[in-house]
């Protein structure tokens, strides 16, 4: 978080910076010192978060859990690829927030 503040009940926040964090691990390289242009994935062993959120933020569990198990699915997938519609992409976002997405068209 850029600046500690309460996150609307429908921020895509734990997501974004959970998905940054893990692409930055994943493709990521050192930009100075000893190990500059070194890739960061071949230093790293282990990548723990918090509840991204869910502090000052007040995010709930559950929503913080379900973004960051989509910005996990989404940052290890290899084939990652943009939907082929609309409605894709919206049901897509839709399932940050629930488990029962609507069809908007």
């Amino acid at each position: 978080m850029r600046v500690p503040m309460i996150l609307d009940r429908k921020t895509i926040n734990p997501f974004l910076a959970t998905r940054a964090a893990l692409l930055l691990a994943k493709r990521g390289s050192f930009r100075a010192g000893p190990l500059a242009g070194a890739r960061l994935r071949d230093h790293i062993r282990t990548v723990a978060f918090p509840g991204m959120g869910t502090g000052v933020g007040q995010v709930s569990a559950t929503l913080c859990a379900r973004q960051m198990r989509a910005a996990l699915s989404e940052a290890l997938r290899e084939d990652s690829k943009m939907p082929e519609s609309w409605a894709d992409a919206s049901e897509q976002h839709q399932l940050l927030y629930t488990d029962h997405p609507k069809r908007l068209q």
